[in-house]
């Protein structure tokens, strides 16, 4: 049953991601980040994997103080799964 849940999660994200594509001007978009600071785009590659580690560090002192006995790997897996659950 969580399996089949979880495939529908998935089935879904793809649905919409698919939707999403055809519905905005692909050409506009390309031509926007091409006007985009490379700079900036370099820095967004850059902070947001260290943002989430921090954030995921956070969590993980968060349920570490509670005893509740998990990695730091799982407390990654659980924090950016439930930011996926929240968007």
């Amino acid at each position: 049953m969580q399996r089949t849940a979880l495939y529908a999660l998935k089935g879904i994200g793809i649905v919409l991601f698919a939707w999403i594509l055809l519905h905005i001007d692909i050409h506009s978009a390309l031509q926007n980040f091409a006007q985009a600071s490379p700079i900036f785009i370099g820095l967004t590659f850059v902070l947001f994997p260290i943002i989430y580690l921090i954030k995921s560090w956070r969590w993980h002192v968060l349920i570490r103080q509670k005893n509740i006995a998990v990695c730091f790997q799982e407390s990654v897996h659980i924090y950016v799964a439930s930011l996926f659950l929240g968007i």
